[in-house]
């Protein structure tokens, strides 16, 4: 008798993950099931894997994981499944807000040491958190009189941002 036959098995489904789980744990991401072998018995088989990350781009923290499952029998026979694990950073960064509502001179509102702007920036996947504000400004009803609607913009490298806005009373 010649076992000429690759074992079978059931490869772990596709699976999304966030960029605070691991794509390369096992538990997250499952094994196979159900081997079998017309010949050699279940436990006897070999269950390996290789890991090949792609599509890994400007956002270091959003990338695919081709895991190709290789289950082997003892005659050296083999079955190939793939599996596909996509990472992707859709968490948007943590910040503490400044006051929302401050009082400035005409000559300070630009000043955001004086105005403030958030702080605490912190983001679960990404090292990088940006900053940025884009004023609206309604005038008063005298000469240096005017409010200030600062639209806070808190954001990390892959897109993921949280507004706040700030007011300003000049």
């Amino acid at each position: 008798i010649r076992d000429n036959e690759a074992p079978d098995f059931i490869r772990p489904i596709n699976i999304n993950l966030s960029c605070i789980e691991d794509p390369f744990d096992l538990d997250f991401t499952g094994r196979p099931s159900m081997l079998s072998d017309n010949c050699s018995p279940d436990e006897t088989l070999r269950v390996s894997f290789v890991d090949q990350v792609i599509g890994a781009g400007l956002c270091q923290n959003s990338f695919d994981v081709e895991r190709t499952w290789r289950v082997t029998d003892l005659c050296g026979n083999s079955r190939v499944r793939v599996q596909q694990i996509r990472v992707r950073d859709n968490v948007p960064p943590n910040f503490t807000p400044p006051m929302d509502d401050v009082m400035v001179s005409c000559e300070d509102y630009l000043n955001i040491e004086i105005t403030g702007q958030p702080f605490n920036l912190n983001d679960q996947c990404d090292e990088t958190v940006n900053l940025r504000f884009e004023d609206d400004i309604t005038l008063g009803d005298c000469a240096n009189n005017f409010t200030v609607e600062r639209e806070w913009q808190i954001f990390d490298d892959c897109g993921n941002s949280r507004l706040f806005t700030q007011s300003l009373t000049v």
